[in-house]
């Protein structure tokens, strides 16, 4: 097991996404072979670090992720948390899945090869589940028409994990 000390310190910070420098999936893949050597340990010793692994079992997200390097990453962040993660690589099982009575939100990529946002969207909406997209590239004005429609927050990649985290914590206090 390796402690947190031995991870290199670019891949602790809370705000790592924030840094652009990395070519494309390559942040996803530092995420994901950090969280995987940390062992979802965190030293009490360690301050400005989220713990990664809580103790307490939280209710569950669907998350929706074509990019297998994302998805891994984000998988092993929101299973550190205590979140049940349910991966989907497209939308197609959606709907069976978020019958769940455990489901907080969705988390879904906004350019799906096979369904728009407004789909997902729509299926959350008729369940209603809170739905946080996330993306790049897209123009500020579609993230700002995707909250209007009903979005909970759009999170551009690399987004801080502590964003993403600090959001579903607030969904999971109003469900409570």
């Amino acid at each position: 097991m390796h402690h947190l000390s031995e991870i290199p310190q670019v891949c602790l910070t809370q705000d790592i996404c924030k840094l652009r420098s990395f070519p494309d999936g390559m942040y996803w893949r530092s995420l994901y072979y950090s969280a995987k050597r940390l062992g979802g340990k965190k030293s009490s010793s360690d301050s400005g670090v989220r713990a990664i692994n809580s103790q307490n079992n939280r209710n569950m997200v669907v998350l929706i992720e074509p990019d297998i390097s994302v998805r891994d990453a984000l998988t092993i962040l929101l299973e550190g948390q205590g979140w049940q993660v349910h991966n989907l690589e497209q939308c197609e099982e959606l709907e069976a899945v978020i019958r769940q009575d455990s489901v907080v939100a969705v988390i879904s990529e906004s350019s799906l090869a096979k369904c728009t946002p407004q789909e997902i969207l729509e299926r959350c909406s008729r369940a209603g589940l809170p739905v946080i997209f996330t993306g790049h590239d897209l123009p500020l004005q579609c993230a700002v028409d995707l909250i209007r429609q009903g979005a909970t927050d759009f999170l551009d990649k690399p987004f801080p994990q502590s964003r993403l985290l600090d959001l579903l914590d607030r969904l999971q206090n109003q469900t409570s």
